[in-house]
């Protein structure tokens, strides 16, 4: 066979192709000369042509695009080190190009054992190819890549290393010296969604968009690229796989001194002006983790008296206030909902009192495992246990990995995973919120949650109108806000100055999309010192006429632009207070909760909605700005009364006020938003698989980062999961010193058995969509389905 050796381009001939200059190079290479860190005196004229065509001739973006591809094969050792000649797999620089002038590389597996299969091996050689092809043959418009997944399977799966894919795609985006046009998938396997969901959170939007799927004996490619390109043995007319190898290993060893110089070309980092890089600063590291199991017999509900009794602070005033809300919206079952729920797997509780929810697999064979049906007993017995005991501070799920194989893998279901931990976490939403030019009035926005909201807003682009008495404390507010805003000087509780917050809005902006009614105050007054009427009288006038007022005056223009409102009360307003001397205060907010889910009500038909938020204690000024409250009192004396032993910032608080202002709040009004009844406290993974980073990054786009904060993972044997749940609280054969697992499983089949009637029951509570006020919800209103995320791909 001739010699591969390849012959290098000549410059002048790629200027006259690209319509790059040399005075182009020669600029860049002068930026080149003062970087110490790079290996200036290796950088070809070529390597800078090359990235400057990349980077469509721009000279910002090539210095940073040159600094990163130099730094990455100094960091990915996986590709870039030790750049002599391996056996690969299959890769090889097709002869033609691609409809669009692109060229195309194919890939497939030409030995399908996955003990010799590694991908960083396949990934070095892929990047050796190209570097040899584009100093062989120059600039380009762009690279297509075709990849067959013939004899692919979920063993292979397996083996990915997710950090290796990581930093590849990392680099293909962001640091290589050519532009993806195309990737094409070949004879995609039955689990294609699964790989694309471990490489989703790696890939940026253009990649994604870029990305065509072709199921087994389509023919789509040929819009891309002649079929009559590809190798014989793939349908097309090229040589055969076995010559392509031959000449590819042959071309690898003609230029084993190409890669050794090529080798030299790295970066000095402790030459690097200002500090040195390191792998963390580019990204960071992925972590999680799971468990499960269930327990019990015949359920009997628990007296609400009994409940009642517990610390939780809930009366029958509330049970009964929530009834008449059901009453209010026609598609939920209102007569079947009765305010009880919760759950009980194991026998012991964690040290806060959590219940724990423990699982793990009775049968390891993965042909009769069924992701949806464990969901489902999961949610059976979870119903089961808050009917039966009621009110818990929360509950542990441990999830027990033990006989979990890639053949469970394969059979995990993405819509129920996605939908699973929807349920979850229902309360919050991923994605971003955006109030570009949305026009937002905030009451009693000089100090407190007024102020944190007005600044939240003001960072997510909205028009905030500052409304509050104290002009020096809205003018300190108002310089923290970036966006054009207007400061409106005004008492609520007095007609024209509320009619001229409305005027001064319209005149500058012309329309309204939110109303937060925020100003409250709390005056001191008992009974029997005689002073009730006056507080009364002074907290309604700012409490509630006020923000009665302000919502008349701001309806018709908030109907035009379908906006919202968010009414701040009080937890006040919900649980009476300790303390004789808060009672005007709390009468207050109960009329304002009352008047909110009213005016939602009317409010509906017409596209507006209207919510309520109700903190706990907050560290605002409302103590100190209300006379009569003993001046020795902290914030910090409000902690024990709080399930958590803290007091919320007012930041906190405005999130939730923006959550329920945003789009992601669409379908909320007029009542809390949780949607379970319960607090997840942990999440456990223990003796996590090989392959539990597969199992996270299925899970990852779906969860929140609330979620993956409790979530950890334990290896098989460690003792870890003893800091959360004390390990004798679980069964016998995984660690403990309760019950077995069969007796558990045994006892939780019993019984869902024993309580059919209740699950009849039960199944009854379902909203009905066609009387929903407003717009019906569908499925796709929440998601779009886990197709939802790839929806843009190409799939035939």
């Amino acid at each position: 066979m001739p010699s591969l050796q390849i012959t290098t381009v000549s410059i002048d001939d790629e200027c006259k192709k690209t319509g790059i200059k040399i005075e182009d190079i020669k600029k860049l290479r002068e930026w080149v000369n003062t970087q110490p860190h790079l290996p200036h005196n290796l950088i070809t004229d070529l390597d800078i042509l090359l990235a400057f065509n990349a980077c469509n001739q721009s000279y910002g973006v090539t210095k940073q695009v040159m600094d990163l591809h130099y730094t990455l094969r100094t960091m990915f050792r996986s590709f870039f080190h030790n750049r002599t000649v391996n056996d690969p797999r299959l890769l090889k620089t097709l002869d033609v190009v691609s409809h669009d002038g692109s060229i195309v590389t194919y890939h497939c597996l030409l030995d399908y054992d996955t003990k010799v299969f590694v991908l960083a091996d396949i990934l070095r050689s892929a990047v050796m190819l190209l570097d040899l092809y584009q100093y062989e043959y120059g600039a380009c418009s762009g690279l297509s890549i075709v990849i067959n997944f013939q004899g692919v399977t979920l063993s292979h799966l397996g083996k990915l290393e997710i950090v290796v894919v990581q930093q590849f795609l990392y680099y293909l985006q962001e640091a290589m010296f050519l532009k993806i046009k195309e990737v094409h998938l070949l004879n995609a396997p039955s689990f294609i969604d699964k790989l694309m969901l471990l490489l989703k959170p790696f890939m940026k939007k253009e990649l994604l968009e870029s990305i065509r799927i072709h199921q087994k004996g389509s023919s789509k490619i040929e819009l891309c690229v002649p079929i009559a390109s590809l190798p014989k043995d793939a349908g097309g007319q090229y040589k055969s796989y076995k010559e392509i190898k031959e000449e590819t290993l042959a071309k690898l060893r003609d230029n084993e001194e190409f890669f050794f110089n090529e080798n030299k070309k790295r970066v000095t980092e402790s030459l690097r002006p200002g500090k040195g890089l390191d792998m963390s600063e580019i990204f960071g590291s992925v972590q999680g983790s799971f468990k499960n199991k269930m327990s019990s017999d015949v359920v009997s509900e628990f007296p609400l008296e009994d409940e009642y009794k517990k610390t939780t602070g809930i009366t029958p005033q509330d049970i009964a206030e929530l009834r008449k809300w059901l009453h209010t919206q026609p598609h939920l079952p209102g007569k079947y909902i009765t305010g009880k729920r919760l759950m009980t797997l194991l026998d012991t509780r964690s040290r806060d009192g959590s219940a724990i929810w423990f699982s793990h697999f009775m049968d390891p064979d993965p042909k009769i495992f069924n992701f949806g049906q464990a969901i489902r007993a999961v949610f059976m017995l979870l119903d089961l246990w808050q009917y039966e005991l009621g009110t818990w501070p929360g509950f542990i799920i441990v999830i027990d990995f033990e006989h979990m194989s890639l053949g469970h893998l394969a059979k995990l279901d993405l819509q129920n995973i996605q939908q699973f931990l929807y349920y979850l976490q229902l309360y919050k939403n991923n994605s971003k919120m955006s109030f570009k030019n949305k026009v937002v009035i905030i009451t009693g926005a000089s100090s407190g949650i007024g102020a944190a909201t007005a600044i939240l807003f003001s960072k997510e682009k909205a028009n905030a109108i500052l409304v509050g008495r104290n002009e020096t404390k809205l003018a300190k507010v108002a310089a923290l806000c970036i966006t054009k805003h207007l400061v409106v000087k005004a008492d609520v509780s007095k007609e024209d100055e509320v009619k001229n917050i409305v005027k001064r809005t319209l005149d500058e902006f012309g329309k309204i999309d939110v109303l937060v009614n925020n100003a409250g105050i709390m005056t001191i007054g008992t009974i029997r010192e005689g002073n009730i009427l006056s507080a009364y009288d002074n907290v309604m006038a700012t409490n509630v006429r006020g923000a009665i007022h302000l919502t008349c005056l701001c309806a018709d223009h908030l109907i035009a632009t379908k906006g919202n409102i968010i009414n701040v009360s009080s937890i006040a307003g919900v649980v009476l207070q300790p303390g004789e001397k808060m009672l005007a205060y709390s009468m207050s907010k109960v009329a304002l909760n009352f008047f909110s889910q009213g005016a939602a009500l009317e409010l509906s038909k017409h596209g507006v909605r209207v919510n309520i938020v109700s903190p706990g204690p907050v560290a605002t000024d409302i103590i100190l700005n209300t006379a009569g409250v003993d001046t020795n009192i902290t914030w910090k004396d409000f902690e024990g009364i709080t399930l958590l032993n803290r007091v919320s910032e007012p930041e906190e608080i405005a999130e939730l006020i923006a959550y329920l202002a945003s789009d992601k709040a669409r379908g909320i009004t007029g009542s809390n938003f949780e949607a379970i009844l319960v607090k997840l406290k942990g999440l456990h993974f223990i003796n996590a698989p090989s392959f539990i980073d597969k199992i996270l990054l299925m899970m990852r786009p779906f969860m929140k980062k609330e979620l993956m904060d409790i979530l950890c993972v334990h290896q098989v044997g460690s003792k870890t999961l003893d800091k959360y749940v004390p390990m004798e609280a679980l069964p016998s054969d995984a660690g403990g010193s309760c019950k077995t697992t069969k007796e558990y499983h045994e006892a939780a089949i019993a019984k869902m058995n024993a309580n059919k009637e209740y699950f009849i029951f039960e199944n009854k509570k379902r909203a009905v969509e066609a009387l929903r006020p407003g717009k019906p919800k569908t499925i796709s209103d929440i998601f779009g389905g886990v197709e939802g995320s790839f929806k843009k791909l190409d799939i035939d």
